[in-house]
């Protein structure tokens, strides 16, 4: 939105008024493992769900990384790595790094 502001009748100043906007209901969940995470001109994360179907999807420039594992950047995930992502309009918005427990078994 653009508001226009009059400085002392002379000057004429735009500020664009930034908005954070929540898409409802266009959220989806997919949990897989990693298999590469590209960084580029266009960041990708390639992921193997649990239908065993290849999946590439690209990364919102805001999209975050959590979990008790998880470093700062999409660097940090490795191939292998247990994910739950969150897409929004199809761009990866959030990565959680799931756990994963070894069992031995007898």
């Amino acid at each position: 939105m653009f508001v226009p502001l009059k400085n002392a009748g002379l000057l004429e100043t735009w500020i664009n008024l930034l908005e954070e906007r929540k898409t409802a209901g266009n959220t989806e969940k997919v949990t897989g493992s990693v298999k590469s995470v590209v960084l580029g001109e266009d960041n990708l994360l390639v992921l193997n769900d649990l239908n065993c179907e290849d999946c590439i999807f690209p990364l919102a420039w805001d999209a975050v990384l959590v979990g008790k594992r998880a470093k700062q950047d999409f660097r940090s995930l490795k191939p292998g790595d247990f994910v739950e992502v969150e897409l929004d309009g199809g761009r990866v918005k959030r990565v959680t790094l799931l756990e994963v427990k070894k069992s031995r078994v007898p």
